[in-house]
């Protein structure tokens, strides 16, 4: 029996974007001590939180070195960066509130690592007027989407995998799972989708 296995995988965007991954790496941990030092200095002074601002910047900065590539926009043009309120309601702080500079460096290490949608996060005072600080959140949104194609080719008979993965789905930090195999035997379709707040 003739026997050949081809594989075949999708070329997208998100195969262009490996290429620029090292433009997008996280800083390092020690960075947040400067942050921690600050935070505490106007926890110390007894600082007041009298306004949140939050800026979402997609995936490749514009601003950024990246932003000449082609691959790089496109990206930027398909991703749907994450909502405001997706990131507000991570924040363990609220205005009105005595700046407590824990709350806020436990803030962003939960913007980080808990949303798993987030390729930087940082907390800084954007403003300080005597007791007043104003407080500026900058999320740097991770690409979440994934593709993945599998072609086969066995005694005359085909089969095939294709599968869609979005884990911030209209930027709303939800995960989203398509997916359609065709075997010699069955044609799978397969449809998830969950939510990582669903218990809190």
């Amino acid at each position: 029996m003739d026997r050949k296995q081809v594989p075949l995988r999708v070329v997208t965007v998100a195969v262009a974007i490996m290429c620029l991954w090292a433009f997008a790496s996280p800083r390092a941990a020690e960075a947040q001590d400067p942050e921690k030092a600050v935070w505490e200095k106007l926890q110390a002074k007894g600082a007041v939180i009298a306004g949140i601002d939050i800026r979402i910047i997609n995936v490749f900065d514009p601003a950024g070195p990246e932003s000449r590539y082609w691959f790089a926009r496109a990206a930027d043009f398909i991703h749907i960066t994450t909502r405001e309120h997706v990131v507000r309601r991570e924040l363990q702080f609220k205005v009105g509130d005595p700046v407590d500079a824990s709350k806020i460096i436990d803030s962003e290490r939960a913007l980080r690592y808990s949303l798993d949608i987030a390729r930087d996060a940082t907390i800084l005072p954007e403003r300080v007027e005597g007791h007043k600080v104003w407080v500026l959140v900058v999320f740097k949104d991770a690409w979440t989407l994934g593709l993945d194609a599998n072609y086969g080719h066995v005694g005359g008979q085909n089969k095939y995998t294709f599968r869609i993965h979005e884990r911030n789905f209209l930027g709303l930090g939800k995960g989203l799972l398509i997916s359609h195999q065709r075997t010699f035997e069955r044609s799978i379709n397969e449809f998830a989708y969950y939510d990582p707040q669903l218990f809190g």
